[in-house]
């Protein structure tokens, strides 16, 4: 019979209040051309590429749910008004863990190295989604003159959100990797000893 997993819960807890307190307070501080880096995000993709679907999807409606609640992005309606929007935050994360959670875990084992191009891949895919859904919006229900420019958008957006991004997942790797809600001797009981021993073979055949 399992114990009750009151060091996985009580871990993720902090982890979570802690991402979330940064995210609204400090994260402002480390702009680049704009972008802050989104603790939210990389938390949930790191969460799930090392620690499987479960624990991504929880931890990621979570901080969906906190995202929603406390910064919701804004569109302009139809009207003309900024209108306040609800359950993206969810839907975000929800997706975000189900693609790290399987982005090339057999095959790179769920090594360290392989975490940062996962955070990466999902950021790009978030970005050139959100901006795809903006000119949709733009240009065919808000009958926009103009579209955002696709270059700037790659300058000035994407790339400088990716690279905060990058940077952000050193600190939340040694966090989930070497200071996480599961022991080494547990995962390895959980048949997970890939995500402790993964460094040193990039792929697997």
């Amino acid at each position: 019979m399992s114990r009750f997993p009151f060091r996985k819960i009580i871990v993720y807890a902090v982890y979570i209040i802690l991402v979330f307190c940064i995210q609204v307070s400090y994260s402002s501080e480390m702009t680049l051309w704009g972008q802050i880096p989104d603790l939210m995000l990389v938390f949930t993709v790191l969460t799930a590429y090392f620690h499987g679907f479960k624990d991504g999807v929880v931890v990621g409606l979570i901080l969906g749910l906190l995202r929603d609640c406390f910064c919701a992005p804004c569109v302009t309606g139809l009207d003309g008004q900024l209108v306040v929007t609800g359950g993206i935050g969810l839907l975000v994360m929800f997706v975000a863990a189900s693609i790290a959670s399987s982005f090339f875990t057999g095959r790179m084992k769920r090594n360290v190295p392989f975490s940062f191009v996962t955070v990466a891949t999902v950021t790009i895919i978030y970005k050139m989604g959100g901006y795809m859904l903006s000119v949709m919006w733009l240009s065919m229900v808000a009958h926009a003159g103009s579209t955002p420019d696709f270059v700037d958008f790659i300058l000035r957006s994407l790339l400088p959100q990716t690279g905060l991004n990058i940077i952000a997942t050193i600190p939340l790797v040694f966090l989930l990797k070497f200071a996480g809600p599961y022991k080494r001797s547990k995962a390895k009981d959980r048949g997970e000893d890939r995500i402790l021993t993964g460094e040193g073979n990039w792929v697997t055949y």
